[in-house]
């Protein structure tokens, strides 16, 4: 009778015990990321309705753009202090941001603008139906009529083929807190996990 043993690789794990740890940082940065975006867009819906509705400003692009920018401040100084560790001084991580937040800004405007105007539906119904597009179209609408009608009317816009102004934001906004988050972790701070993981 042959007796074997499993000799088993101590680096290998060394390095399991370092991927999970890596791997619960992470998701504690993108829970604090996500507690200090929950605040910031606060902010940047609470000035884009009070501007909006108040008859402050007309223009939906520009009320929301001065939203978006009034919660910069408020992301900046919560991922600073609260998610990652600076990797820039004070004013050239605030620039670093700012020149991110603007560009997802854009984005988040565009697609504000897009769902709740239906340029959206028309761009996924023309350009990128070979692609796909009339399956999400068709998502939306299979959407709206499985929701509670009071429920559905408050999703869409003018027409099915649009959504409110409140449901576009918040669909905005998620594109827009994958696109931050990314830009913040990887370009403007160091990540605070990876500062304590070591292998």
């Amino acid at each position: 009778m042959t007796v074997t043993a499993e000799i088993a690789d101590p680096g290998s794990d060394v390095l399991s015990r370092s991927i999970a740890r890596e791997i619960i940082e992470t998701l504690r940065s993108f829970r604090n990321f996500a507690l200090v975006g929950i605040v910031a867009t606060i902010v940047h819906y609470l000035v884009l309705i009070l501007l909006i509705s108040g008859n402050v400003i007309q223009s939906l692009v520009v009320a929301n753009m001065l939203g978006f920018c009034s919660a910069i401040f408020v992301s900046y100084a919560g991922n600073r202090f609260f998610v990652f560790d600076g990797k820039h001084g004070h004013l050239s991580g605030f620039i670093a941001l700012a020149a991110g937040a603007l560009t997802a800004a854009g984005i988040h405007t565009g697609l504000l603008v897009g769902l709740t105007e239906g340029q959206v539906f028309t761009f996924l119904g023309g350009p990128m139906s070979a692609l796909g597009g009339q399956v999400l179209i068709d998502l939306w609408r299979g959407v709206l009529a499985v929701l509670p009608e009071f429920v559905a009317q408050n999703l869409v816009g003018q027409t099915p083929l649009s959504m409110s102004t409140t449901a576009a934001f918040f669909i905005a906004s998620g594109v827009a807190a994958v696109l931050t988050y990314c830009w913040n972790r990887f370009v403007v701070f160091q990540s605070k996990c990876t500062k304590t993981v070591q292998p």
